[in-house]
C-alpha cells in the first residue's frame, strides 16, 4: 500500500489534507461577521452540527485577553482601547490556528462576557446618552476618535494592500460573496479538507509593521 503524503491528517475519523485558512479583516462593525455568516449560509454549513461542517468560523473576539483590575476600571469609564491589538491574546490565537493547520483538536476560548461586554455597552450607550441625558455629541464620540479610528488607521487599513479580495459594502455586496462562495465550493470539491474562516479587526496575513513603530499584527 502506497504511503500517504505528509500533508494528510486524520480528522474526525476520516483522512483529510491540511485545512485551508481564509482571513477576514476589517474595521469594527464593518460587516466581517455578517459576511462570514452569508458565506456559511450559501455553502449550506450554517445549520449543520459542528462535527459535520467542512467550513467553520472563528472570531478574533474569542481571544480577548483578561483585563487587569486597573484596565477594567478604565474600560468602565470608556478609556480602554478594545480595538488595539494589545487587547487580544495573540499568542493563544496563533497557537490555536497552528494546531488547526496541524490537524490537532482545539478548544476555542469562551467569550468573556463580563470583561468584554463593556465594549458593546458603550455602543448601546451612545444614542441613550444623546437622547435621554442630553450629553454633547463630542463627548460621546470621544471613544471613537481616540480609540476606534486611530486603531483602524494604524493597524488595519495598512494591511488592505495584502488582501486577495476586497468587499466594498460588506454583506450587501452579494456579487463578491457569491464569487468567494464559488471559490470555496470549487476547493472543497477538489480537496478532502476543511475551510477555516477567521475574522478580526487586526488580523493580517503579513507581519506588516506600521510606520509609527507599532507591533506586528
Amino acid at each position: 500500500m502506497a504511503e500517504k503524503p505528509a500533508d494528510y491528517l486524520s480528522t474526525n475519523g476520516f483522512e483529510s489534507k491540511t485545512p485551508f485558512l481564509i482571513g477576514v479583516a476589517g474595521g469594527t462593525a464593518s460587516g466581517k461577521s455578517t459576511v462570514c455568516q452569508r458565506i456559511m449560509e450559501k455553502l449550506g454549513q450554517q445549520h449543520k452540527e459542528h462535527t459535520e461542517r467542512r467550513v467553520v468560523c472563528i472570531s478574533q473576539d474569542s481571544f480577548y485577553r483578561s483585563l487587569t483590575a486597573p484596565e477594567r476600571l478604565r474600560a468602565e469609564r470608556g478609556q480602554f482601547n478594545f480595538d488595539h491589538p494589545d487587547a487580544f491574546d495573540d499568542k493563544k490565537l496563533l497557537a490555536t490556528l497552528k494546531d488547526i493547520l496541524a490537524g490537532k483538536k482545539v478548544e476555542i476560548p469562551e467569550y468573556d462576557y463580563i470583561s468584554n461586554s463593556i465594549r458593546y455597552q458603550l455602543a448601546r450607550r451612545v444614542p441613550r446618552d444623546i437622547m435621554e441625558r442630553g450629553r454633547d455629541l463630542e463627548q460621546v464620540l470621544n471613544q471613537y476618535m481616540n480609540f476606534v479610528k486611530p486603531a483602524f488607521e494604524e493597524f488595519c487599513l495598512p494591511t488592505k494592500k495584502f488582501a486577495d479580495v476586497i468587499i466594498p459594502r460588506g454583506a450587501d455586496n452579494l456579487v463578491a460573496i457569491d464569487l468567494i462562495v464559488q471559490h470555496i465550493s470549487d476547493y472543497l470539491k477538489k480537496n478532502p479538507s476543511e475551510v477555516l474562516l477567521t475574522g478580526g479587526s487586526s488580523i493580517s496575513d503579513s507581519p506588516q509593521r506600521s510606520s509609527k513603530g507599532g507591533r506586528p499584527h
